[in-house]
């Protein structure tokens, strides 16, 4: 019996021939071909970008924290049947600008990115959580039900203390509650670690970058590192199934 991967993401069947031969049995040619099957995920994907465009950050930043989220994105292969991608601008307040049903492609979502808006303001990360919750991934929202969610939060800071801000790990809790993975990013100096891991579905799901430059470095090792999960574990017997083909010309 198979084990498949976490959240129910849909194996692909690759077949890859092994042997060809062709040999001639009682006046007959006899095409005799041997191929492995290799099973493979499906890695496609509803991620969400919960994204600091709090005043703490310099223009220029911004535009590389912009950068980076646009080529993270691009990674997970956005397309009508593949993975779709969202954003969640926070500072003082909290809005989805851009919807998982938005844009079909890498390219016009990275566009899209580099269109977004600095509001500069204060950090309310417990409402940028709280928006992607029920604009992305409540039971109500659009994401999908067969397909991990994943969702990354970045900052440079912590949370700008107010009064009815819930606590962090409660908004949380919601997305958890929901199936997302949560992998938090903080760039800089003024993060606040240990709200990060409130945040984050587990202790390595926590990213510290020291600078805007060092994030950009960072897509490559996140891509792998947040995929990970989603790789199918099969038992060793069922890696390959073989297969013969035998084709008889008279």
């Amino acid at each position: 019996m198979h084990e498949w991967c976490p959240f129910h993401a849909a194996p692909s069947f690759v077949p890859r021939a092994l042997l060809k031969q062709t040999r001639v049995i009682h006046n007959k040619t006899v095409h005799v071909s041997l191929f492995s099957q290799t099973e493979k995920c499906n890695p496609n994907v509803d991620v969400a970008f919960l994204i600091d465009s709090s005043g703490s950050i310099s223009g220029k930043n911004y535009r590389k924290l912009k950068t980076f989220v646009a080529n993270l994105a691009a990674n997970f292969n956005i397309s009508p049947r593949g993975s779709r991608a969202a954003v969640v601008l926070y500072s003082t307040g909290a809005s989805t600008d851009i919807k998982f049903t938005d844009f079909t492609s890498s390219e016009s979502f990275g566009r899209a990115v580099q269109q977004l808006r600095h509001h500069r303001g204060f950090t309310r990360i417990d409402l940028a959580l709280q928006r992607a919750y029920y604009d992305l991934f409540s039971p109500r929202a659009d994401s999908r039900y067969d397909v991990p969610k994943l969702a990354f939060l970045l900052t440079d800071g912590e949370q700008t203390p107010s009064p009815g801000a819930i606590p962090l790990d409660r908004a949380a809790r919601f997305l958890k509650n929901e199936g997302v993975r949560l992998i938090t990013i903080g760039i800089g100096k003024n993060v606040k670690e240990e709200e990060l891991k409130s945040i984050a579905s587990s202790d390595k799901d926590v990213i510290l970058a020291e600078t805007f430059d060092g994030l950009l470095e960072e897509v490559e090792p996140l891509t792998k590192s947040a995929c990970e999960g989603f790789e199918c574990k099969f038992p060793k017997k069922h890696k390959h199934t073989f297969f013969v083909v035998i084709v008889i010309v008279t």
